[in-house]
């Protein structure tokens, strides 16, 4: 391609290049057919003139050589990394695969070929809107891919879910409450909107409800079926059928735990081990048995325990979300505190609040349908209170919005 054209199309605008109404029958020799055909689609695809190097670059890609001078939109990095990683996950997945066919191990080989479909098709861009061009930049240049690859996991409460990401891999979430008061409930719909929104592999525990109840209770709210038709066993077989072709057309079902049997934090880490899920969720995480040989208070457990869940997050880099119950200080609390229930409304408190990066506290119900959350701590350091809705007929415990607008609860907002 000769220098002139480089020369004029380096300085040129956008629609300056529109103007020269280009095509490939331009140019003689295939190489500068190719190259046209690269910056085409590069102006098209990230509305922006490639500059010198990222051309260079497109050349030597091949050896992997990348110049971390170039200059360009986040959207071209991502996609470069999209394409590293994609590549990585199907060439590990054929090396497994010419292993099990050579072995004629077929129902090994469909699994792993639908689970290499399912890793790739969570590679999404949306998920990282958190992350700066220059961090894609930087990860570009050293061919990195895993830390900016793996994505947060999303509550689906947008005061929660700030910079698109509320959870990363390594994060602890509490979400506490009194007795009853739906702590279960607003854990099961986090991981029903995180398998169904986010197609992650979810693993719930419960210290206190069995496999059954838990299955029950996701049924209703994937669904949106009255809980207590299907607890009642009022629900008719055709309604039944149809709920259970939902729930096994799901990409990733979650998998629950129930209470079967006492849970510990090793026999938790085996099993997460074993499955390897994207995020785990631990109702009830205050009743996990500690093995220590000295005797524990209550209190010593709480503590135990949380900073226990936080080590396996570290380690296993999963986020993983934990339901508390309040203490019975917290009416005294909140009103104390003008109607807010913060940290100190949970025993544990200054370790789950220098341990976790997110806790929800959620208020009693006052009979009108819906619930207050209360953001009591983010790693943003916002806290604020919104209203979800309560609605057990269509199981919907989605954030309320009106006239376009987040409900802030106003005393919450004085007081803070």
């Amino acid at each position: 391609m000769e220098q002139a054209f480089f020369t004029k199309l380096l300085s040129c605008t956008v629609q300056e290049y529109a103007a020269l109404g280009l095509n490939e029958t331009f140019f003689v020799t295939d190489g500068d057919k190719a190259i046209f055909n690269f910056v085409d689609k590069h102006i098209r695809q990230y509305l922006v003139i490639p500059s010198k190097e990222t051309i260079c670059n497109e050349k030597l890609a091949a050896v992997g050589h990348f110049d971390s001078d170039i200059s360009e939109p986040m959207a071209f990095y991502f996609d470069k990394l999209l394409l590293r990683q994609t590549h990585k996950v199907y060439n590990s997945m054929l090396k497994e695969c010419a292993d099990l066919n050579k072995e004629k191990k077929y129902d090994e080989l469909s699994k792993r070929i639908r689970s290499a479909l399912i890793d790739a098709s969570k590679l999404d861009r949306n998920n990282h809107k958190h992350v700066t061009s220059a961090d894609f930049k930087s990860v570009y240049a050293k061919k990195a891919v895993k830390k900016f690859i793996q994505s947060g996991v999303l509550t689906g409460y947008s005061h929660i879910d700030q910079g698109n990401v509320a959870l990363n891999p390594g994060d602890v979430g509490v979400v506490g409450g009194r007795p009853n008061t739906g702590k279960t409930y607003i854990a099961i719909y986090k991981a029903c909107h995180a398998s169904v929104k986010q197609h992650k592999k979810v693993l719930l525990y419960s210290m206190e409800m069995s496999t059954e109840q838990l299955t029950l209770r996701y049924a209703a709210i994937r669904n949106s079926y009255p809980v207590h038709e299907i607890n009642r066993s009022e629900v008719a077989t055709v309604q039944l059928k149809k709920m259970i072709a939902v729930m096994e057309s799901d990409p990733e079902p979650v998998i629950f735990i129930g209470n079967e049997k006492p849970h510990t934090l090793q026999s938790i880490t085996d099993t997460v081990t074993v499955h390897s899920p994207d995020y785990l969720i631990l109702d009830a995480a205050y009743l996990i048995q500690i093995e220590s040989k000295r005797h524990l208070s209550s209190y010593e457990k709480i503590v135990e325990t949380i900073k226990g869940v936080k080590r396996l997050a570290t380690e296993l880099q999963i986020p993983i979300l934990c339901t508390y119950q309040l203490n019975r200080e917290s009416k005294k609390i909140k009103k104390e505190n003008d109607g807010v229930i913060d940290l100190s409304a949970i025993a544990g408190a200054d370790d789950i609040g220098q341990l976790a990066s997110i806790a929800v506290f959620v208020d009693e119900d006052d009979g009108g349908g819906e619930r207050l959350l209360h953001l009591a701590k983010h790693r943003d350091g916002q806290k604020c209170a919104f209203r979800i809705n309560w609605d057990f007929e269509k199981m919907d415990f989605s954030e309320i919005f009106t006239t376009g607008e987040e409900t802030i609860d106003e005393s919450y907002k004085d007081a803070v």
